[in-house]
């Protein structure tokens, strides 16, 4: 465990050292999502739930910072004066990148502006955040900075949970070299799940019922491609929801991320979404930058 977790500080040492456009490069590794996957693996072997869930933290947090083209730092590497500015920005871009995201479209009131506006919103606090990274005199020494973006503690984001919504749970996926893993995060609750799972025809079905859902013709086909999605992804885990849970917040991991879990068929042969109310995150961690459910 300890290589991996040298290989892993060595990398994220060597990430911030570089511009927005390798970093991007970094992002879409093979070989970087490999290394995780096996630190994860190996956590989880070792009897370490919370140490895994944070390395699968790690992974998601840096690539999600990349995505939003700059980076988060410590909360002492700014001026006093630009902190709560800082964090007020990158607040409500991650807002509107989850208004964005493809898998929340049918989440969108119809008083939210059209993703066009929201597009443009994201523009300008992009924008705002790099003049606000200037006037704080992080620009200069970005260069130098490894990203301080850290994994919230489990207890912190329970509180966080609670605060939020007390029905919530978070369900957190990982790969790993043989299968899958999910991190089930309730607000008083914590317990990691693995199965072996056949990661290739796993991809295979994922992306044809991408593309039966895309299809206005798909009829008999989908529902058992979709049924072959649930037995191996949502299955294995269902049982572990905290009772009372009424809110998912599903924090994917690779090609996990193109499944609408909405559809997916429960065991009481009804859809997900007409037993859950269903939400994304990029990480666990990303949920103290939100604000509440609307």
């Amino acid at each position: 465990a300890e290589s991996y977790l040298t290989a892993a500080a060595k990398l994220e040492g060597l990430r911030s050292g570089v511009d927005q456009s390798q970093r991007q490069a970094f992002a879409n590794s093979e070989w970087i999502a490999d290394l995780y996957s096996r630190l994860i693996s190996v956590q989880t072997s070792l009897g370490r739930p919370q140490d895994a869930w944070q390395a699968a933290e790690r992974a998601k947090a840096r690539a999600f910072l990349d995505s939003l083209q700059g980076r988060s730092f410590k909360e002492d590497s700014a001026p006093a004066q630009f902190q709560s500015e800082l964090k007020d920005i990158q607040k409500q871009m991650i807002e509107l990148r989850v208004k964005l995201a493809p898998e929340n479209g049918g989440a969108r009131r119809d008083s939210d502006p059209s993703p066009e506006v929201l597009k443009r919103q994201l523009g300008d606090l992009e924008a705002q955040l790099a003049l606000a990274r200037d006037r704080a005199g992080l620009s200069r020494s970005r260069a130098s900075q490894a990203i301080a973006q850290q994994p919230s503690a489990l207890a912190d984001l329970q509180t966080r949970l609670k605060t939020i919504d007390k029905t919530a749970t978070i369900v957190e996926f990982a790969t790993l070299p043989d299968g899958l893993t999910a991190f089930v995060i309730g607000p008083a609750s914590f317990e990691q799940i693995v199965w072996k799972v056949d990661m290739l025809a796993l991809a295979g079905d994922v992306f044809t019922l991408r593309g039966l859902l895309a299809d206005q013709n798909s009829g008999d086909e989908l529902a058992p491609v979709a049924a072959r999605v649930a037995e191996s992804v949502w299955k294995p885990l269902a049982a572990k929801l905290p009772a009372g849970t009424q809110r998912i917040l599903i924090a994917p991991a690779s090609f996990l991320n193109y499944i609408p879990f909405q559809v997916l068929p429960a065991a009481n042969g009804k859809q997900l979404i007409d037993q859950f109310v269903i939400s994304y995150l990029p990480s666990a961690s990303t949920l103290a930058l939100l604000g509440p459910p609307g």
